[in-house]
């Protein structure tokens, strides 16, 4: 595609605070083979270092200044007004695209004038190791029945020098839960923990972090990768740093990139999600094909779309802004196509932390609102009712709900109470998207 025929695209990435995270990306971005695109960063109000590190590093850059934070969904917007291009990609500040990202959305796009929006292949930002454990009575035979002896294996556990945080309770765990102020999850036979590492090559040391049951006798705990034996230990009733060494050979031979979201799902009932997320990527998610929902982390737009159904809702903030969008367009007839040869590494969650206060409320919020405007109204209700059943158990004492938050179901019922009616007047079309 020679720059002289390629239509110019404009790159927006919203950003908060990110000053840790600009550099990857702007370097990422610098190395793009798409000839024609003009990168806009809005700022949604920083107060650490980002637009000082912006204007010293890449001075290319066009910083939109939003004076305060306006969200994904408004920041987005802002920048989708300032752009010049024919299409608008939209990259979060905390991702690494693979350097022919823009080239493959934009072929991609251009293949038809009612594509509204192509999305990408998003894998987590580091490649992973699956840990295999064991746990067992121990050689003397004090550990019980089999099957009876269970470690405790807390999410601090990772791969040495590896500053990316998201582990994987595969398979063979329980539901998290605290233990002496330290999150986890129990392990009682076979169990596989993903554990990212910076490098493959020189993936460092494993450091388990595990607890015996507090009156029970000491088990063994076997590890493996790949089914090879890595090591064994005794693990009693107090806490035990247990260090691995991983042979880089192994790790090479085993280790693999976890899918964040290859494209999004999204039901008439308003059930929607990230397909594929959590899956080692095994080239299951490779075909081009047309999906129902696309995720704004990394998002082609076509100019002509968004001025026919308009962008981003701004009364969503962040979260489910994505999936309201891809029902719109879907609703205006335009395609959505996933293009898998479009990678992009995502650190994922890095403004609102995942299951946060913050992004629970946004979340099931969001999703009503986005039910109020599109889906049949007696998925909408039911789905307010539900959230409304929430709060009144919580206010009961509801003993199955005991450790959700009541403030945040509160503050969910108080926001709707504002929002969900002009969700339905733009559901007639009395007010704009």
């Amino acid at each position: 595609m020679g720059s002289g025929t390629s239509p110019l695209v404009s790159v927006v990435t919203v950003n908060f605070n990110g000053e840790r995270y600009l550099r990857g990306l702007l370097s990422s971005l610098a190395r793009q083979t798409y000839p024609r695109m003009e990168i806009l960063l809005v700022d949604n109000g920083s107060t650490d270092g980002s637009i000082p590190l912006v204007e010293r590093e890449f001075p290319d850059v066009r910083v939109v200044h939003a004076g305060r934070n306006l969200g994904f969904a408004g920041g987005n917007n802002l920048g989708i007004r300032e752009a010049r291009g024919a299409y608008v990609a939209l990259i979060n500040n905390d991702t690494l695209p693979d350097a022919d990202w823009l080239l493959h959305l934009v072929e991609t796009a251009q293949t038809s004038g009612r594509i509204g929006a192509v999305g990408s292949k998003i894998l987590f930002a580091r490649p992973f190791l699956p840990l295999g454990l064991e746990v067992a009575p121990a050689a003397d035979g004090t550990g019980g029945k089999p099957g009876a002896p269970r470690v405790f294996v807390s999410e601090r556990s990772g791969v040495q020098d590896c500053s990316y945080g998201k582990r994987g309770f595969a398979s063979g765990f329980s539901s998290p839960e605290r233990r002496d102020s330290e999150t986890g999850c129990w392990s009682d036979g076979h169990s596989v923990l993903y554990l990212p590492a910076e490098s493959l090559s020189r993936p460092g040391d494993i450091v388990l972090r595990v607890h015996g049951e507090q009156a029970g006798p000491p088990c063994r705990l076997k590890a493996s990768i790949g089914g090879l034996a890595i090591g064994e230990v005794e693990v009693a009733s107090g806490w035990l740093d247990w260090r691995l060494f991983v042979d880089p050979g192994i790790a090479r031979r085993n280790g693999f990139d976890l899918i964040n979201n290859a494209a999004s799902f999204l039901e008439p009932d308003g059930t929607a999600g990230d397909r594929g997320i959590f899956e080692p990527d095994r080239g299951q998610f490779d075909a081009i094909e047309e999906v129902t929902s696309l995720c704004g982390c990394s998002m082609l737009l076509s100019r002509a779309a968004i001025e026919e159904t308009g962008a981003f809702d701004e009364d969503f903030f962040m979260y489910f802004e994505d999936t309201e969008l891809s029902w719109r367009l879907r609703k205006a007839e335009y395609r959505l196509v996933y293009q898998p040869e479009s990678v992009v590494r995502h650190f994922h969650a890095s403004t609102s932390v995942e299951w946060s206060p913050l992004f629970n409320f946004l979340v099931a919020r969001n999703r009503i609102l986005m039910l109020l405007k599109h889906a049949r109204l007696h998925h909408a209700v039911r789905a307010y009712a539900e959230e409304l059943a929430r709060l009144w158990k919580l206010v009961l004492g509801h003993r199955s709900l005991r450790h959700v938050d009541v403030k945040t179901r509160i503050k969910i019922q108080l926001s709707l109470l504002g929002k969900a009616p002009r969700a339905c007047l733009k559901r007639w079309g009395l007010v704009a998207h």
